[in-house]
Formats: structure tokens, sequence, C-alpha cells
């Protein structure tokens, strides 16, 4: 699989040229940050939708959510880890949370004491795999999609992989943000727009919750849903929702 970024230019002729595409939403949730590190996915989110270019509208046609088991290695390297902190609000708390494998699992609504009943990892992407092969014209869409990519793609499963990718924090950092911010050197209305981000060591950020946050008036109940982000089905409603509305926004008052 390979990620195909979006053009800066023509990109509603971009988005008719895929018409019959199937677009899907994935996510994935992990026990760290690298998969060479003893690490693992814990759960694989999708949903498959079709691009209405009338609305701008992403329409959902089907959708898919696995849990995945912990491998024993993992289960083994967490016997050492200390249990939380009991103050949940204090600093000992937070770095636990992303320091342990037990407090990343908290962090990313894992059921650990029913994770017996999930599914092993490989029958989890072979699953996947399946659900993907069910689309016709698949184009994969995912907020960081390298990250995304390097746990699924360490397994030979999905290493030769053609569906074309694209990455959605790729799409705001270098089309929506700098759109926003041209129109803003002229027109009012558009630094407005711009302010709703919150910035980030003085730039606009590119993450999800940044840009969830910005589009938080026009999103129906997003801020019900950040409550529970980090859970990979979850996160991809926030990403078809913040991306659909980029897209609306750009279509709609910019030419692109």
């Amino acid at each position: 699989m390979k990620i195909t970024n979006l053009p800066n230019e023509n990109l509603k002729a971009w988005f008719n040229d895929r018409k019959d595409n199937t677009f899907i939403f994935f996510d994935t949730e992990t026990t760290g940050l690298k998969r060479e590190n003893n690490n693992q996915l814990t759960q694989i989110g999708a949903i498959a939708t079709k691009f209405d270019l009338e609305t701008f509208v992403f329409v959902e046609t089907g959708r898919f959510n696995i849990k995945i088991k912990i491998n024993d290695a993992i289960m083994k390297h967490m016997e050492s880890e200390p249990d939380a902190p009991a103050d949940k609000e204090s600093e000992e708390y937070k770095k636990w949370i992303f320091a342990t494998k037990k407090g990343i699992l908290v962090y990313n609504h894992y059921d650990l004491v029913n994770s017996e009943n999930y599914e092993d990892e490989r029958l989890a992407l072979e699953k996947f795999d399946n659900f993907l092969k069910t689309h016709n014209n698949v184009t994969l869409i995912a907020h960081n999609a390298p990250f995304d990519l390097s746990f699924i793609q360490f397994h030979e499963l999905f290493i030769e992989n053609a569906y074309e990718i694209i990455d959605s924090k790729y799409f705001f950092a270098s089309i929506f943000f700098p759109t926003l911010k041209k129109m803003a050197s002229h027109i009012n209305n558009y630094q407005e727009i711009l302010d709703r981000f919150h910035p980030k060591e003085g730039k606009k950020s590119a993450s999800l919750k940044h840009i969830a946050n910005g589009f938080n008036n026009e999103i129906n109940k997003l801020k019900q849903k950040l409550e529970n982000a980090h859970d990979a089905i979850v996160d991809c409603e926030i990403t078809k929702e913040v991306f659909e509305s980029g897209l609306k926004l750009l279509f709609t008052e910019v030419i692109v």
C-alpha cells in the first residue's frame, strides 16, 4: 500500500475521477508507538463510504470493528508494570498513561479483563483484508496514515497490497490550513475560521483533536465523540466528519 498525496489544485476534479470509488476510513489502536518495540495492534476500525459530489458528504455503506487479543509476551511484560496511581488528576497518573502498556490500554478504552474473547492479531488482519475485498475501487483514508500502516504492513498480508491511501493529516497540514491562510490574507472571515483551530507551537495543529475542536460549532455531537477518542471506530467517525467538513468548506467557499 502506498500513500497518495491529494493535489493542491483541482481537488474537486480528483474526487470526480473517483466517483465510483469506495472511500474507507480506518484507524488502529496499539500497545505503543513503534511496532518493533514489542508492540501490537489492539483494535482495527473502518467505515466504508461513497462520496456524494453534490452534497460533499461521505455516505456510510458499512463498517468493521474488531478488538485484538494481547499476546503472551506483552502480558508477561505488563506483570512488572505498576498499577495505576489512585489520583487520576495527578501528574503521576498522566505519566503512567503514556509510559506503561497498562496505561496505554486504559487510554485506548481496552477491556483487558475480557480480552481473551478477542481475536488473534493475524486473524483480525485477515478479516480486515476480507472486509476491504468486499468493496470495489477502494481508497483508504486515515489520519496520520504512516503510523497505522507501520502496524498493518508489518504482516506480509498487506505488504504488496495496492490500495490507494490518503492521509487526512497531510490534507489539513498541506492543503486545508494553507488555503485558509491564503484566503485570510485578504478576507477577514477566513481569519475567523482559521482562529478556531488551536495553535500548537506557534502553528496550526494538524492533530485530529485540534482539527475537531476547530469544527465544534459545525459538527453535531463532536464534543461527545471526542470524549471517546482513541477508540478506533470512534476515531474513524471523527476522521470522516472532520475530513468531510474540511472538503465541504473548500468546495463551497474556495475553488480547489
